[in-house]
């Protein structure tokens, strides 16, 4: 994956999965490019890494997306691609290991350590910058539903949606825009 040539990263891989992503918002315009402006490793119960995926649009205009991922790999019981097929970006190889890159939403444990996270109103320090995670008074009452079992629908929509039991609702946002989410804004 790390020693393939860009445009064939963008081609083959990156382009495909973003085209049949629902939040991805210039499915259908042409794209000149796909980057990762950021990429910084995050562990909380395991290892996800932070990407901003910045799309240049042939007119001219840039979209940014948080495309939070992950790697796992097959043993001899399991076959991660059975599990995270649908959100699989690709299948990687490192010497006699097979494995998938997937968006890390996938994984139930993913947006649990995103809620727990929050619930500390943790700062995590990534490379050139930090994530920061806040919540309300309220979060203290309804924390035990982040322990219950979590799904995330597999029809995705411009965002994507975690659901802790049926107390408590994770919206991921995956567009990034600049300024303060209307919502978010609402909210307070």
């Amino acid at each position: 994956f790390v020693h393939a040539p860009h445009e064939k990263l963008r081609d083959e891989v990156m382009l495909p999965y973003l085209r049949g992503r629902r939040w991805f918002a210039a499915k259908n315009e042409k794209v000149d490019d796909v980057h990762m402006t950021f990429v910084a490793p995050w562990k909380a119960s395991a290892l996800w890494t932070i990407t901003v995926v910045e799309a240049a649009l042939a007119d001219g205009r840039s979209q940014r997306y948080f495309l939070p991922l992950a790697l796992d790999w097959e043993t001899r019981d399991r076959d991660p691609h059975e599990q995270f097929g649908a959100a699989a970006i690709t299948k990687v190889r490192y010497r006699d290991r097979v494995g998938v890159f997937y968006g890390a939403y996938a994984n139930p444990e993913f947006g649990r350590a995103l809620a727990l996270a929050m619930g500390r109103n943790e700062e995590v320090a990534l490379r050139r910058g930090k994530l920061k995670f806040t919540s309300t008074a309220l979060y203290k009452e309804l924390e035990p539903a982040v322990h219950e079992d979590v799904k995330v629908p597999g029809l995705e929509q411009s965002n994507t949606g975690v659901f802790f039991g049926n107390k408590l609702f994770l919206k991921g946002y995956r567009r990034m825009r600049v300024g303060v989410n209307p919502e978010l804004e609402l909210g307070r």
